[in-house]
């Protein structure tokens, strides 16, 4: 079994912290070790007081895990001091293991994890000898000085972190809409947007904990930086839609419900992410709609959105190409994710689907491709239903079974759009090839 080491503090109540990040580690299969630097009396609503464990306590600490283990990765959360900080700079710094950066500096209820010379010190030693810092919008905004409030200036929050020399950045939390972006970005020059649908409920203890172990746990486990960060996301996220409420405030993260993104799971992202030339080549940009497209792949017998696995930033046409926007993660479309739900409860074979541009033209593509379609009118949808369960329902049974492609004409505030069935990814594509083949010469 792999080991991962988390240098953090010590949350009471249990959602954060040490406590949070060896449950993390725990839920995909790494033994956890730890070493505390500080201690908090806090709850799901607040923290009452915060005292920092002895440079030597904590030194002790580690020195005795490194004389015993074999770390495949460390993390650090709360360090609190500038003296604890520069230790695990130290001692870390050129070890060769992987170590992700959480520079936690207010906990989710506001109050301060840091003392006031913390910041200088994980800029000057800390980050510069990192695999990947994680901060949120507030965090990162402390640390590089720059108003976090679009994408652009995402990127230059960003690039200004790298600078410093640090692996990988990964900003957390730029809210736009109803949906939330994050931003990782490598010393390669690459460089992802994370997207995912904004979750309601109220605010959730520990999520930036939980994603750093997460990470952590799969660079241990001998994942690449982008691909941990992926299944992290996807567990994390996974995590958050079984959240509990033990307290009176913040709901916890159920990670003894995250599961490992292996078997199937990692088939999946393995496959959405092999087949990502293919569909830049093969897929037409006449067929992709204003909003963009988006393709998604499930698991057997899915049940919720966190089952079925799309690209984060969408299918797009860039000058005059088509180019994915994004990873592959599962819960990236909601859209989607509900159409294969509903397909697969009539025919458990349906796995996969994709949504396209409607007009007359590539709807005539359909039929001349021979494949058979079936549709629904919103007009017809009944009051407090999700439109996706009940169209795809109502043209699966209309039709008798579940046909090549489901479509219809819009409504108010709703696109039209046609969407395409298979029982894989290259299953859809062959279709979606079909279609571009019989749309007429520019």
């Amino acid at each position: 079994m792999k080991t991962a080491l988390t240098i953090a503090g010590s949350d009471s109540i249990g959602g954060a912290g040490i406590q949070a990040d060896l449950k993390a580690f725990a839920s995909i299969g790494v033994h956890g070790c730890s070493a505390i630097a500080c201690i908090t009396a806090q709850n799901t609503s607040g923290i009452r007081r915060t005292i920092p464990v002895p440079i030597d306590m904590l030194r002790d600490q580690i020195e005795a895990v490194l004389e015993d283990a074999e770390l495949g990765a460390v993390k650090t959360g709360a360090i609190y001091t500038a003296e604890n900080c520069g230790l695990v700079a130290d001692l870390f710094g050129g070890r060769g293991v992987p170590l992700v950066v959480d520079p936690v500096l207010v906990s989710t209820t506001g109050d301060s994890l840091s003392a006031e010379d913390l910041v200088s010190v994980l800029k000057k030693r800390l980050i510069p000898v990192c695999s990947l810092v994680t901060p949120n919008l507030s965090e990162a905004r402390v640390l590089s000085g720059i108003e976090i409030t679009d994408m652009d200036s995402l990127h230059r929050a960003s690039e200004w972190l790298l600078s410093l020399g640090a692996s990988g950045v990964l900003i957390k939390g730029l809210r736009q809409g109803e949906r939330i972006s994050d931003l990782l970005t490598m010393s390669d020059g690459t460089s992802r947007t994370f997207t995912s649908q904004l979750l309601r409920g109220g605010e959730f203890h520990g999520t930036g904990c939980i994603l750093s172990a997460l990470t952590a746990g799969y660079l241990a486990l001998g994942n690449d930086l982008c691909t941990s960060v992926t299944k992290a996301r996807g567990s994390l996220f996974e995590g958050m839609t079984r959240a509990y409420a033990p307290g009176k405030g913040m709901r916890i993260i159920d990670t003894v419900g995250v599961k490992l993104v292996d078997g199937e799971k990692a088939e999946i992202l393995h496959r959405m992410v092999s087949l990502r030339h293919e569909i830049e080549t093969r897929v037409d940009t006449r067929l992709l709609p204003e909003v963009g497209s988006n393709l998604g792949h499930s698991i057997s017998a899915p049940e919720v959105e966190a089952d079925v696995a799309g690209f984060t930033g969408r299918i797009v046409r860039e000058g005059g190409r088509t180019r994915i926007a994004g990873c592959p993660q599962f819960g990236a479309s909601k859209h989607i994710a509900r159409i294969i739900i509903s397909a697969s409860r009539f025919d458990p074979g349906i796995r996969s689907a994709m949504n396209i541009k409607y007009d007359e033209r590539n709807l005539r593509a359909c039929t001349e491709a021979g494949l058979s379609a079936s549709d629904f009118s919103r007009e017809n949808e009944p009051p407090d239903v999700s439109s996706m369960d009940w169209g795809v329902a109502r043209a699966i049974e209309q039709f008798g079974s579940v046909p090549d492609v489901i479509w219809d004409a819009g409504g108010p505030g709703k696109e039209p759009m046609i969407r395409v069935l298979g029982h894989d990814p290259s299953d859809v594509l062959d279709k979606v090839s079909r279609i571009a083949r019989k749309l007429p010469g520019e």
